[in-house]
């Protein structure tokens, strides 16, 4: 990175920054769902998620979301699972009406086998990074690392790089 560039990323990184553009900090507090997909451990996986704030306050800051994911397993072929999970995260401000960062992590259940059907489901944890890029005020892009163990016997286990879609649907009454 050069230097010339610092004064930017500082004024990006302001307070009066986080305020402006086209994603307010209001109209990225509400419930959002989503769709992801990426790679899950040794597989693909694409799942639906449900953004729950902990309230109009500090769900700001802090929520819950729940996850339920389909996964192909890339190292035993034929092999299809299902998961369900629940995660607490925190995320920053919405920094110049387009980006924020956001982190957390939670359970994991295996729900479903097809393909291995004698392989037992696991409760298992894990946790994410990752940064929300605005397409429009209530639309974000989202791109997180992370990694888990596994929900099924030898699967889903390793590190997570997914990207999707969330839809606010707007922020929480006080």
């Amino acid at each position: 990175m050069r230097w010339s560039m610092l004064p930017i990323l500082l004024l990006l990184a302001s307070p009066a920054a986080a305020a402006e553009g086209p994603a307010s900090q209001e109209a990225w507090d509400g419930v959002a769902l989503g769709y992801e997909n990426g790679l899950w451990g040794y597989g693909y996986a694409q799942g639906l998620t449900v953004q729950i704030p902990f309230g109009p306050e500090v769900g700001r800051h802090w929520g819950a979301r729940l996850r339920g994911q389909y996964t192909l397993d890339g190292v035993t072929a034929g092999s299809r699972t299902f998961r369900a999970g629940v995660e607490v995260f925190g995320r920053g401000p919405v920094v110049a009406g387009i980006l924020r960062v956001y982190g957390g992590g939670g359970l994991y259940l295996g729900v479903w086998a097809a393909g291995d059907t004698d392989k037992r489901p696991l409760l298992t944890g894990g946790g994410h990074y990752g940064i929300e890029a605005a397409v429009s005020r209530r639309v974000a892009f989202t791109f997180e690392v992370g990694g888990q163990g596994p929900t099924f016997e030898g699967e889903g286990i390793g590190a997570s790089a997914m990207a999707g879609t969330a839809v606010y649907l707007g922020r929480l009454s006080p």
